[in-house]
C-alpha cells in the first residue's frame, strides 16, 4: 500500500442544519461549530443551510467556520445541491405559513443525496395536536416516520434563553408579563447549551448512553417551576428584588412581542439578534404557553436528556445569575422594596 493511501485523512462527517438565518437554527449551528472548534481533531464540518444567506447572522456563522449552502424550498435543485455530502441533517421546522410543504421537499431531497440521519426538532405534545404549533409538528413527524428511515426526534417547549423575549417589559416597567397562571401551571425549560450537547451526542454518540432503538426525546430541565417561582428566581438574581409578575392575555402579549426590536448583544443563544419577530413566530410562542397551560406533559421532567449526554440539565437559576443584568429594571428607584408578585385576569 502507497504511502500516500495510508496517510490519507478520514473524511470529515457532514452536519446540516437548516433555518440558520432565523434563532433556533442560527443558535444550534454557532453551538455545534463552538464544540467542534474545542476539539483537537476536528471531524466533523458543519454546514449551515439558509434562504438568506446575505443575513448578518449567517455571516456570522460563516467567519465562525460554518459552510454556507442557500436553499430554496420551492426548486429541487437547490436543496439536492444544498445536501451534497451530508450525513446528518438537523431539520428545523421553518417560521412560514408553508412549513408542512418545505418539510416534505427538504426530506424528499435528503433521500435522493442519501442522507444518512435527520434529527427533528419539534415540541413536546406534539402527538397531542392541541394548537396549530403543534399540530403542524406532528404531520412533520409523521412525515419524517413514513418517508424516512434513520432518524430521531427532539421535543422541546421552552428553554432558558426564552425568557430574554420579556428583558423589554423588565427593564422598562419592572414587570414579566405571561399568559400563565401566577401559582398553578408550571414551565419546566432547558438551557440552549443542552440542547445543542444533546443534539452532538446523538450524532456522534460520545457518551454510549443514546438508545439505538429510541426516536423521541423530550428535553426538558430537571425541575418545573410556577410564574411566582420564575419572579423569585430574578429577584434572588439582581438583589434587591424589584421584578413582578403579570398575567396578560393572549392578545396583550402578542401586542408586547410586536414592540420587539433587534438588540445586538454579545450574549451566546439569545434570540433577541432575530427580532422583530414575524405573526408566525409570535404565535408559536402563544401556542407553546398555551401547551403549557393545557397539555398532560405540561410541567413534566423528562430524564432524556441525561440519557443522551449522561448529565444533569443546567438550572435556571444559573441562568438569571448569569444574566442579571439583562433582567434588571432601568427605573430602580421605582422598584425597591419587598418582592410582591401579582396575577391579573
Amino acid at each position: 500500500m502507497s504511502s500516500k493511501v495510508q496517510d490519507e485523512k478520514p473524511k470529515k462527517r457532514a452536519i446540516a442544519v437548516n433555518a440558520t438565518d432565523r434563532w433556533v437554527g442560527n443558535s444550534i449551528a454557532h453551538g455545534l461549530l463552538k464544540r467542534e472548534n474545542n476539539y483537537d481533531d476536528k471531524e466533523t464540518e458543519i454546514i449551515a443551510l439558509t434562504r438568506n444567506p446575505q443575513s448578518p447572522n449567517v455571516k456570522k456563522l460563516e467567519r465562525e467556520g460554518a459552510k454556507i449552502r442557500e436553499t430554496n424550498y420551492t426548486k429541487k435543485e437547490s436543496l439536492e445541491r444544498a445536501l451534497q455530502g451530508v450525513n446528518t441533517l438537523v431539520h428545523l421546522i421553518e417560521d412560514d405559513k408553508n412549513c408542512v410543504r418545505f418539510a416534505e421537499e427538504l426530506v424528499k431531497a435528503a433521500k435522493s443525496q442519501q442522507v444518512s440521519n435527520i434529527i427533528l426538532i419539534s415540541f413536546i405534545g406534539a402527538d397531542e395536536e392541541l394548537t396549530d404549533v403543534h399540530r403542524i409538528a406532528h404531520n412533520v413527524e409523521k412525515l419524517l416516520e413514513k418517508e424516512f428511515q434513520n432518524y430521531k426526534i427532539i421535543r422541546l417547549n421552552w428553554t432558558h434563553q426564552c425568557f430574554f423575549y420579556f428583558t423589554k417589559s423588565i427593564q422598562e416597567e419592572g414587570i414579566i408579563k405571561m399568559t400563565l397562571d401566577a401559582e398553578n401551571e408550571r414551565l419546566n425549560p432547558i438551557d440552549f447549551s443542552d440542547i445543542v450537547r444533546a443534539i452532538d451526542d446523538l450524532v456522534k454518540n460520545k457518551e454510549g448512553c443514546a438508545n439505538e432503538k429510541k426516536i423521541i426525546y423530550n428535553l426538558t430541565g430537571y425541575k418545573a417551576f410556577t410564574p411566582k417561582d420564575l419572579v423569585t428566581m430574578i429577584n434572588d438574581a439582581i438583589r434587591p428584588g424589584r421584578v413582578e409578575y403579570r398575567r396578560v392575555n393572549n392578545e396583550e402579549l402578542a401586542r408586547y412581542f410586536r414592540t420587539l426590536r433587534s438588540e445586538r448583544k454579545d450574549i451566546e443563544y439569545d434570540p433577541r439578534r432575530f427580532f422583530p419577530l414575524s405573526d408566525f413566530e409570535i404565535k408559536k410562542l402563544l401556542d407553546l404557553l398555551c401547551y403549557v397551560k393545557n397539555g398532560r406533559d405540561a410541567g413534566k421532567s423528562f430524564d432524556d436528556f441525561k440519557e443522551i449526554t449522561g448529565k444533569e440539565p443546567k438550572p435556571v437559576d444559573y441562568f438569571f445569575k448569569e444574566n442579571a443584568n439583562e433582567f434588571t429594571p432601568k427605573k430602580n428607584d421605582l422598584y425597591r422594596g419587598r418582592y410582591r408578585y401579582f396575577s391579573r385576569l
